[in-house]
């Protein structure tokens, strides 16, 4: 397979490498080498190459393909590094968690790329940490699948609308099947384009009995309720490498975030430009005009989202997931809630969702920047989301805090909804669903046995 060069070049590098060490023919490393820029080589680099070989450096799931690939190429051809990102990336994935967690696209991506480092790297210490990571992107699905099934619904961002619908056959669903003991599963899927799949069959990990015995215990006839750390509150910023997109949905330090966008020349690339005019609805001409006030004026800008208050978006959030099995029936109830960001603009959107068995009852609210065919979790507003501690009558509780007075100017639309509900009500009577109150601002849905009284 010939390397080619564009925004998803790392997805398809992932496969390749470990397919190389796999048959042990690494011709396609020394390809590798020599067709792919592994970092962005100064302000203009973007300006200098063609827009469709634009790659992409910054979200989680392309830092993994790109920096994990990276390694093992230099590893291959004992060349060392002229810098460590690589470790950097780990430690701090670590320490303060997965910046796309519950992503049910971006994650099994990212779990490739690592699974890579786990098999195949000679370092003692990147693989131990590559381990660890691996763990923590399992243990969020043991809280959160249909533990009979594997299917999955997420209260994560950082997905497309059709995987907020369906539940099976999703990037991250080979993780999910084998967390429920179904490796077989994994067979239907194209290793070509399902990566995590061929990765999880060829790999040495081994889900930890820890995480495995979370979903045996959510087996159990009953409510089970749980919460888990999803991320920490970051501390410092001490690697401001990809602080402007990775870190941005932990805290947004604004003078390092725009000083990377000018020293990585990320104001001609075609994602930032792309975002920029969907965000505040901008012509290429003002973009353009943007791009220049960015380079000249940096310090005044950081200085002005510093004083509006967006120097912390998503710390210290937490899952807080609700099982209920009653029969072989399940409902599961996830919300990923921000613990002190209340009414700071969020980095990842979606607040709740429900799965009834294998259906999707999901929530939703404010514009979607994409549009409804191309729907896509951006940065909005997360609401407060409470899940009450008794679950025979178990409600959720959503509803908007107060808006950050920037980021208010350019919601669209206030009005939460709840789609699903009657596909669920009519395939799974056992379970009741009702929307007990329901405002422009908030609801609050009642799951319930249909035998017990509200």
């Amino acid at each position: 397979m010939s390397v080619f060069v564009d925004e998803t070049t790392d997805f398809r590098l992932v496969p390749l490498v470990r397919r190389a060490f796999l048959t042990q023919n690494f011709e396609v490393l020394q390809e590798i080498k020599d067709k792919v820029h592994f970092w962005p080589e100064g302000p203009e680099f973007f300006k200098n190459i063609p827009e469709d070989e634009h790659m992409v450096y910054w979200t989680e799931n392309h830092l993994a393909g790109i920096l994990t690939t990276e390694y093992l190429v230099a590893q291959h051809f004992n060349e060392k590094l002229n810098h460590n990102r690589l470790e950097q990336f780990l430690e701090s994935r670590l320490r303060y968690g997965s910046s796309e967690y519950l992503s049910v696209a971006y994650q099994a991506y990212t779990m490739a790329g690592i699974l890579n480092l786990v098999d195949f790297c000679t370092d003692e210490n990147i693989k131990r940490m590559a381990t660890q990571f691996c763990n923590i992107i399992t243990e969020q699905y043991a809280h959160v699948i249909n533990p009979f099934t594997g299917n999955v619904a997420s209260a994560g961002g950082r997905m497309y609308a059709y995987m907020r619908r369906t539940t099976d056959k999703l990037k991250i669903s080979p993780l999910c099947y084998l967390l429920v003991g179904q490796p077989e599963r994994m067979n239907q899927f194209d290793p070509n384009k399902f990566t995590l799949a061929y990765a999880l069959q060829t790999t040495t990990y081994k889900v930890p009995e820890r995480i495995i015995g979370i979903v045996q215990k959510r087996r159990e006839p009953g409510t089970h309720y749980s919460k888990l750390r999803l991320t920490a509150p970051f501390i410092s910023a001490d690697e401001p490498i990809w602080i402007f997109w990775t870190y941005g949905q932990y805290t947004a330090r604004p003078i390092e975030a725009i000083r990377f966008i000018y020293n990585h020349g990320l104001h001609y690339h075609h994602h930032f430009r792309a975002a920029v005019s969907k965000l505040f609805g901008l012509g290429r001409a003002s973009v353009l005009l943007l791009q220049i006030i960015i380079i000249l004026f940096y310090p005044l800008i950081s200085l002005l989202l510093y004083m509006f208050g967006t120097v912390s978006w998503l710390t210290n959030v937490e899952l807080e997931t609700v099982t209920m099995v009653q029969d072989k029936s399940v409902v599961v109830i996830t919300a990923a809630v921000p613990k002190n960001t209340r009414g700071r603009p969020a980095a990842q959107q979606f607040p709740a969702q429900i799965l009834v068995n294998d259906i999707t009852v999901y929530t939703n609210f404010g514009k979607i920047l994409s549009g409804v065919k191309k729907e896509m979790s951006g940065m909005s507003m997360m609401p407060d989301v409470d899940l009450a501690a008794d679950h025979d009558t178990s409600i959720l509780h959503i509803k908007f805090a107060s808006y950050n007075p920037v980021f208010a100017l350019r919601s669209r639309s206030d009005a939460l909804e709840v789609n699903g509900l009657e596909e669920a009500r009519t395939k799974y009577p056992e379970w009741t669903i009702t929307v007990a109150e329901q405002s422009p601002k908030e609801i609050k849905l009642i799951v319930r046995k249909t035998n017990v009284d509200v």
